[in-house]
């Protein structure tokens, strides 16, 4: 930040510190603002200017400078000023002369400092890049939530239609907003870990989305968003999100695996039992026959995808996004599971 006017250098040079200097009362948005009192730094600022100029004697400045202090803010004006300069006994001439002087000169250094300030950044060349580093506050998370808007997709009165007939027709709507929160606490918690997605990595993500779906071509591709009202932006935003999401499991893995939460969600969805035993057979198979056997790995995962699901992609990619550290470590399962059901 470069700090810009006379009155920046009041704070800079420790003249003055007090936040209600520069603290200003005005009218409601129909009276345009109209202000309703004068800053102190303006007050100050003029009366130095008086000083100087020779419209009043230092010690004038001085108490008047003072007795405006004194005021709360809403209550600093002009015309309080002059009140204060009766009463304090400065003498007729010497009130008449800065009367005159402020009413011809109209002084205020906030206005001067903000038009120096936008004059500075219109005749800036260079291209500032902020050392500092930027901490996004839940007050910053709130001001983004309230004010993005929505881009492209469904007309909004069209959207509000399918939500309100969502929110009563469909059995998982309940999860549905727990995912969506979960996308909002992703999109935040990558931002304070300094996680970003590049453009790889969400064309990777838009691959696996579109093989998942089985849309093989980019016309297919079109079609289907076109269909869902998914525009362009917001299907990037979406797979931004995917990366962002699995690049957090990666960096939670451990304690994710230690705290139990992946058991506890198993658990609370009733899967849990069933997964237990057919563990303990697995376990018991094993134990009576060995992990021996003469299946090669693609054979292997041609019979994993006829009994369970498709491999989306490489088994590479398989891994990383099931949590696996290598490729080897899914294939032994795999494997396992093979055996036990053999």
């Amino acid at each position: 930040m470069e700090g810009v006017g006379r009155v920046f250098g009041l704070y800079r040079d420790g003249v003055t510190s007090a936040d209600d200097e520069v603290a200003l009362a005005h009218g409601t948005p129909a009276d345009g603002y109209r202000p309703l009192s004068e800053p102190l730094v303006n007050i100050r600022l003029a009366l130095a200017d008086a000083v100087e100029e020779r419209v009043i004697e230092a010690v004038t400045g001085n108490a008047l400078l003072e007795a405006s202090r004194v005021r709360f803010y809403p209550e600093r004006a002009w015309g309080r000023l002059y009140e204060d300069a009766e009463r304090l006994g400065v003498a007729e001439e010497e009130r008449a002369r800065l009367r005159a002087w402020v009413a011809a000169t109209r002084p205020n250094a906030k206005r001067d400092d903000a038009a120096d300030a936008l004059r500075a950044a219109s005749e800036e060349k260079e291209t500032r890049v902020p050392s500092f580093t930027f901490e996004r506050t839940v007050f910053w998370q709130r001001l983004v939530r309230t004010t993005a808007r929505a881009g492209g997709g469904a007309e909004p009165t069209m959207a509000a239609d399918v939500l309100r007939r969502a929110r009563v027709t469909l059995d998982d709507w309940r999860n549905l907003t727990r995912l969506a929160l979960l996308n909002e606490l992703v999109g935040i918690e990558a931002q304070l870990m300094g996680i970003t997605a590049t453009p790889d990595e969400i064309g990777s993500a838009a691959q696996r989305f579109r093989r998942e779906r089985g849309l093989s071509s980019a016309t297919a591709t079109r079609e289907w968003l076109a269909r869902e009202g998914l525009s362009e932006r917001e299907f990037t935003e979406r797979m931004r999100l995917d990366v962002l999401t699995d690049k957090l499991l990666d960096s939670f893995e451990t304690a994710l695996r230690r705290e139990g939460s992946v058991a506890l969600e198993l658990k609370s969805q009733g899967r849990f039992s069933a997964l237990t035993l057919e563990a303990a057979r697995e376990r018991e198979k094993l134990a009576r026959h060995g992990a021996d056997d003469d299946i090669s790995e693609v054979d292997l995962v041609a019979w994993y995808e006829r009994r369970f699901r498709p491999i989306a992609g490489t088994l590479e990619e398989e891994a990383r996004w099931r949590g696996f550290g290598s490729r080897i470590e899914p294939l032994d399962e795999m494997r396992r599971v093979f055996l036990s059901e053999r």
